[in-house]
């Protein structure tokens, strides 16, 4: 994968502050669910091409040409692509001596969390750590399919330098949690549970709320919470690296809500995982509701889906940490 660096406009500056030429960017995200250490830099449209930066999601035309038009209006890419990729051991020391031996050149607290950058602007530093990129054959998109959808419409068409900024972490500085469903139901329970047996056998119920276990998923109608897991037959027609959220899918909203698209259907609800407690309180008092709580995707299975090109149903992941807006900008040139 290649990597390059830029100049960093940060948003307290309306120019470069000096030395963020041609610089890459440390960046330490703390928040109350973690600590978690990335990089700041260039990627390229021709890694998508060359299928060195792989999606996880189908990217809707009608929705990154809306961001394509935004793009071409600000000439301003002010949140960078989220993309993970596997542990480097001797590009995780390069950052590590970096932050250690250089104070913090940029501080932003925000909606709860503190972000920390620091500027890498030594040549060799820089150029040390694009060379380990190329070390590094595949990066995944973990948040900002559509961003980087609208960069490479424009710059296919002479629009915009292919130029992506993103921000990288090793999926050792990555939490990948997941999203919960709540489905409005049209049948009994009775019903329902009937037909759900037929790919899902229960087990005994956890005493704790901790990560489900992989291929397990936890059901709650109003007060009653049971275990589940996927039967052997279930499992076999899909791998054992078969995404929860694709066999929830496939099986329970297809063959047992008789909900035949997700993306379109009013009678899914999702939940991040942060917000389950919100849905099992709505659970609580609505018959005609029912809940799902699913494990996290695993980066084996996260990886190995991509590398598939196995397109994950809606909602099927919910990274940590969450990039924000404007706290710092790559611009476009003006004759680009």
């Amino acid at each position: 994968m290649k990597l390059a660096g830029f100049q960093a406009y940060f948003a307290e500056h309306s120019t470069p502050p000096a030395g963020t030429s041609n610089s890459l960017i440390l960046q330490r995200i703390t928040t109350e669910r973690g600590i978690f250490g990335g990089l700041i830099g260039l990627t390229s449209v021709t890694d998508i091409h060359e299928k060195r930066i792989l999606p996880h999601e189908k990217i809707l035309k009608s929705r990154f040409e809306e961001v394509a038009q935004k793009f071409l209006q600000s000439r301003t890419f002010n949140k960078p692509i989220l993309l993970g990729y596997p542990e480097h051991a001797g590009l995780s020391s390069l950052a590590e001596d970096w932050a250690r031996s250089h104070q913090i050149d940029f501080r932003f607290d925000s909606l709860g969390g503190e972000y920390v950058y620091w500027v890498v602007n030594d040549p060799q530093a820089v150029a040390k750590i694009c060379s380990i990129f190329h070390e590094i054959p595949i990066s995944y998109i973990a948040d900002g399919h559509h961003r980087m959808g609208a960069i490479q419409y424009l710059h296919e068409r002479n629009l915009l330098p292919s130029d992506i900024l993103s921000a990288l972490f090793s999926f050792k500085n990555l939490r990948i949690n997941p999203y919960h469903r709540l489905v409005t139901i049209e049948e009994s329970i009775l019903t329902l549970s009937s037909r759900m047996e037929t790919f899902l056998e229960r087990i005994p119920e956890r005493s704790t709320d901790e990560d489900l276990a992989n291929h397990t998923l936890l059901m709650q109608y109003q007060k009653e919470r049971v275990h589940f897991k996927w039967r052997k037959e279930v499992l076999e027609r899909f791998g054992s690296d078969a995404l929860d959220a694709q066999l929830f899918d496939q099986f329970l909203l297809r063959e047992v809500f008789q909900i035949s698209d997700a993306t379109t259907s009013d009678r899914v609800a999702y939940f991040p995982d942060d917000r389950a407690t919100e849905m099992k309180m709505a659970l609580l008092g609505d018959p005609h509701a029912v809940g799902f709580f699913l494990p996290p995707v695993r980066p084996r299975q996260f990886m190995h889906s991509c590398e598939q090109s196995i397109m994950m149903p809606p909602k099927s992941t919910y990274f940590e940490p969450r990039m924000m807006s404007g706290h710092l900008h790559h611009k476009f040139p003006p004759d680009a």
